[in-house]
């Protein structure tokens, strides 16, 4: 199934607008979306690796305040998995 994620209301918030800066910022026309930057800010080709994104997602639930009960894990495949999910249900015909 293709879903289709419509620009938000507000520029600063907008995943769409977000995703088309950092393809235009990173020349990035082809292979991995997600790369690396250096401390120079100098992108790399390859692409991240599980841990980064793991270490990155950890930082910025952090730096946002977020916290997540010891019972629970936040993880990239978690928020994957969870979008999928709501997308799923959120789509025309679907229901909880």
């Amino acid at each position: 199934m293709e879903l289709g994620i419509t620009r938000g209301k507000r520029r600063e918030t907008c995943p769409v607008r977000t995703l088309e800066a950092w393809l235009a910022a990173s020349t990035c026309d082809y292979g991995p979306v997600f790369r690396k930057v250096d401390r120079w800010g100098n992108i790399e080709h390859a692409r991240l690796s599980g841990e980064a994104v793991r270490t990155i997602l950890k930082g910025r639930a952090k730096a946002a305040g977020i916290t997540v009960h010891s019972s629970e894990r936040l993880s990239p495949h978690g928020l994957r998995a969870g979008f999928v999910t709501e997308a799923y249900m959120a789509a025309p015909g679907m229901s909880r």
